[in-house]
């Protein structure tokens, strides 16, 4: 009877947890396919077959759906369920995203947090706006699904502690591989379980004698040993991102840099005003030294704060100390120490966030239990939150929506102005899209991508001439496949066939398997046969199945013609 209660609360908070994510979420649920929903989604098609499966975790390769598998594992049942209607998966997130906060509070109280502490904490994570950029656009499921593994590897860890279980032990190392290959960022857990430990050995000094046989180490060994060996393997094994070169170009600007972002993360937790989907050059000001105003503020107050989370635990063994320091810790990993060429990104705050949060309801829990008149100010600000969301919401809705408000927040956000001119560009309002081209390329000259863009929407705008020169621009700055596919539909559209066919070589010499550049080579053929022969190369290599289909019927029209 004892359990039937149990399982009746504890499905009862499941439902709870699950309406307040949909609550939050609603707006979401409308939205389209935004930002990196574009390219790791719509663009893909190695995800729209249940039977690849297999293919996606072979992590061991370079596909797009090896990256992360996980969360194309889950695209594909999104696929088998929903085709590519977006609904669906918003609400597959949103749902994920009610189940990482009942979980959340479930491991609360397994941890000995009271039921309030717990529910501050898990309902924090629920309405945050912070928590937008991981829930409310579909790339963000990473971070959910890292979420949900990340909190059952604490789970057994709890386990092992309690119940001496190898089993239990074998269960925490298999979600914690799940979290690694949900998110990369995850590979920082095992110092989180460290913390833990070393929270229980300075609160029992009876456990030192034994502390390195404790079972716990059955976990928290060999998950040092597959976090160190799996982020080893992505560095070595693969570029890591584009960029490599230090953030301001020395160390001292770089580590300045990275300090200017983890305050300004810790300020978007304490009032997420002013989020935004952009943190690139213009939109977030690089340092150039360390000995700078706001790198020494930056430094003072993270310092400040990883120092006093160090004494808490050491010497106090507070659980405050745990979830400081277990903040940071799962921030280490984003922390640039390999350059990445995103310099922040407010969805990576999802899983560190919960350290936190959880702070924030032992807080409130000592606040309530001192005076019950806490509870209508708390009810306030979580209704602040839940309208905060809401609004950041209609942001994620759609590309145009996004971007817009990134240049409310940061109006010389290049990233914001060069996308805007791709949409302007899309809806053939040439004159907004030129506008905002030139002024993405103002504030950054060397913006690769937007001279890409910028030559695109004139080619597509018929002024084949001024692409050219464009396009030849962002080949100088880097020759990438895609800038050279277009300096050949440039040149095609003012009858230079040659130039159009070394151009179109030249990306296919970058890219081999580029589908669209093999079209235009087909398209280029100076015969039929060859022209059959170069599309049906294009249509052996990896592609959107719609591309594929509309270029078959092309091939059987011409054959039908030939006939």
């Amino acid at each position: 009877m004892r359990w039937r209660s149990g399982h009746r609360e504890s499905l009862g908070t499941l439902l709870a947890f699950l309406l307040a994510s949909f609550v939050a979420y609603l707006p979401a649920l409308r939205g389209g396919w935004v930002y990196d929903d574009i390219p790791l989604i719509l663009e893909q098609g190695c995800f729209r077959s249940l039977s690849r499966i297999p293919d996606m975790l072979a992590v061991w390769h370079r596909g797009p759906c090896n990256q992360r598998p996980l969360r194309y594992v889950t695209y594909a049942f999104d696929h088998a369920l929903f085709g590519m209607d977006p609904v669906g998966w918003h609400a597959v997130n949103t749902f994920l995203h009610g189940v990482v906060c009942w979980m959340l509070y479930r491991l609360l109280l397994r941890l000995g947090r009271s039921k309030v502490a717990a529910s501050v904490a898990a309902g924090l994570l629920c309405v945050h706006p912070v928590c937008t950029e991981a829930v409310a656009y579909v790339s963000g499921r990473r971070d959910l699904l890292a979420g949900c593994f990340a909190i059952a590897c604490v789970s057994a860890y709890v386990s092992v502690t309690v119940r001496r279980s190898p089993l239990h032990a074998a269960g925490a190392l298999a979600a914690f591989l799940a979290a690694i290959l949900s998110y990369d960022g995850a590979v920082a857990l095992p110092v989180v379980l460290l913390l833990l430990e070393l929270r229980a050995l300075a609160a029992d000094r009876s456990l030192r004698p034994g502390f390195w046989r404790r079972p716990a180490w059955w976990v928290i060994g060999p998950m040092l040993a597959l976090g160190l060996a799996y982020a080893a393997f992505r560095v070595l094994a693969f570029s890591p991102s584009g960029k490599h070169e230090l953030w301001g170009g020395s160390l001292g600007a770089h580590v300045a840099t990275v300090l200017r972002v983890h305050l300004q993360y810790l300020r978007q937790l304490a009032l997420p005003l002013w989020l935004q989907a952009d943190y690139g050059d213009g939109a977030f000001r690089v340092s150039s030294t360390l000995v700078e105003p706001a790198a020494l503020f930056a430094l003072s107050v993270v310092g400040g704060t990883i120092a006093l989370g160090a004494w808490l635990l050491l010497r106090r063994g507070s659980w405050a100390g745990v979830a400081i320091l277990g903040y940071f810790a799962l921030l280490l990993p984003s922390s640039h120490l390999v350059v990445h060429h995103e310099l922040a990104a407010e969805h990576r705050l999802y899983v560190p966030a919960m350290a936190l949060f959880a702070l924030v309801g032992e807080a409130a829990e000592r606040l309530l239990a001192r005076r019950r008149l806490f509870v209508v100010p708390g009810l306030a600000i979580a209704a602040a939150l839940l309208v905060l969301t809401w609004r950041r919401d209609r942001a994620w809705a759609s590309e145009d929506a996004l971007w817009r408000a990134a240049l409310e927040v940061t109006p010389r956000s290049a990233r914001a102005l060069g996308n805007l001119g791709v949409l302007a560009a899309e809806r053939r309002d040439m004159a907004e899209a030129e506008r905002m081209f030139r002024a993405a390329v103002e504030v950054r000259p060397s913006d690769c991508p937007n001279l890409r863009n910028w030559g695109r929407a004139l080619r597509i705008g018929d002024r084949a001439a001024e692409a050219s020169g464009i396009l030849e621009r962002a080949i100088a700055c880097q020759a990438h496949a895609s800038a050279w596919l277009e300096l050949g539909l440039a040149r095609q559209a003012l009858a230079d066939r040659a130039g159009a066919e070394a151009a179109v070589a030249e990306a296919l010499r970058i890219d081999p398997e580029y589908f669209d550049a093999l079209v235009v080579w087909g398209e280029l053929a100076r015969s039929d046969g060859e022209r059959r022969s170069r599309w049906q190369r294009a249509l052996a290599v990896p592609a959107r199945p719609d591309a594929k289909a509309k270029l078959r019927r092309r091939l059987e029209a011409a054959d039908a013609y030939m006939k």
